[in-house]
């Protein structure tokens, strides 16, 4: 369960330092996660978008089931190259914002389409 934080928990600057978060107010984010073979860290932050809680856990939801499946997809060797992994990663987010963001577009030319009876 997701709740607001009203005052920022000291115990969490160490996790925002490791991770590069700025403070509270960039949560929620999904942040994936690992370590190599040389203990460097790999991970990618994804930003969920939406307002209310229940909003935001369906989104992780859907956010872990499609990278679950991306990751069950990768050959072993690409999963051993931790880096190209997260490089991969990156990539099906961007496609997903970019595919967000036209699913966006459409549907506000089709408000628009209808409003204006074009």
């Amino acid at each position: 369960m997701m709740v607001p934080v009203y005052k920022e928990p000291s115990s969490n600057k160490t996790l925002y330092e490791f991770f590069g978060i700025q403070d509270g107010q960039s949560l929620p984010l999904l942040i994936t996660f690992s370590f190599d073979e040389n203990e460097k860290l790999h991970f990618r932050k994804t930003r969920l978008t939406e307002e209310s809680s229940e909003d935001a856990y369906n989104q992780l939801k859907k956010q872990l089931q499609e990278k679950a499946e991306l990751l069950r997809g990768f050959s072993a060797e690409l999963k051993e190259d931790r880096e190209k992994m997260f490089k991969e990663l990156a990539l099906f987010d961007s496609a997903n914002e970019a595919s967000g963001v036209l699913g966006k577009l459409i549907g506000a030319v089709g408000r628009l389409r209808s409003a204006t009876g074009i």
